[in-house]
């Protein structure tokens, strides 16, 4: 079985660098136990404006001045494990079989 974080709207405060890796699907927001309290109708950020999404390769690249071949490398292994449908996430088996912890 795979895990679906929708708790996330009150257990991490800052989800606002999680929403930077890409848009929470309106399906999500809709059925989140605290998600009224951190967003508009429109599924807009209520306390947050001018949120530009940061893509994980800019964030291992930019901020973190990884090597380019590094940041595909982790970006390859962290994107499955970031999936937001639970049935395209990959499961702990199939991490364990990625090259980047060989």
């Amino acid at each position: 079985m795979r895990y679906v974080a929708i708790k996330i709207f009150k257990s991490a405060p800052h989800f606002d660098k999680t929403i930077r890796l890409g848009p929470i699907p309106r399906y999500i927001l809709l059925n989140a136990t605290y998600a009224a309290k951190s967003f508009t109708r429109s599924c807009e950020l209520r306390n947050i404006s001018g949120l530009k999404p940061w893509g994980l390769m800019d964030v291992l690249l930019e901020k973190y001045e990884w090597l380019q071949k590094d940041a595909a490398s982790f970006a390859s292994f962290l994107k499955p494990m970031l999936e937001l449908d639970p049935n395209k996430r990959a499961t702990a088996a199939e991490c364990l079989q990625h090259p980047w912890l060989r």
